[in-house]
């Protein structure tokens, strides 16, 4: 017997562990005249997304491995964009996008793990 999983049938069984965040956009303007870096934010919008903090991580295994270099994680489906220097906002604290690592299975992409760190 031949079992498949597609990206929409893992979406729908991780639905809850989903949460609804709020990602807000970061663009970085870099001056031309002194090379100076200026962050600002976008429009804030929710999105759903499984999201867990390094301290609720009790076993450091498999996604114990995501989170081991950064204070929490954000798994996007495919088609969710969430940018590095973006800030997610999530139950009063708020998080920078460190890292994104896109994650296949069979060639097809199912999710992208992303790093964040706390700013606040």
């Amino acid at each position: 017997m031949v079992y498949s999983i597609n990206p929409g049938s893992f979406w729908r069984s991780m639905g809850i562990f989903q949460k609804v965040i709020t990602r807000t956009p970061v663009t970085k303007v870099v001056s031309n005249t002194t090379g100076d870096e200026t962050l600002s934010d976008g429009t804030p919008a929710d999105i759903n997304a499984v999201f867990y903090k390094k301290d609720q991580v009790k076993d450091m295994g498999k996604w114990g491995q995501l989170v081991q270099n950064a204070d929490a994680v954000v798994l996007t489906q495919p088609g969710v964009t969430l940018n590095i220097e973006d800030k997610i906002t999530f139950d009063g604290e708020t998080f920078r996008v460190d890292t994104s690592i896109k994650r296949y299975i069979a060639s097809v992409h199912f999710y992208t793990a992303h790093q964040c760190f706390r700013v606040s």
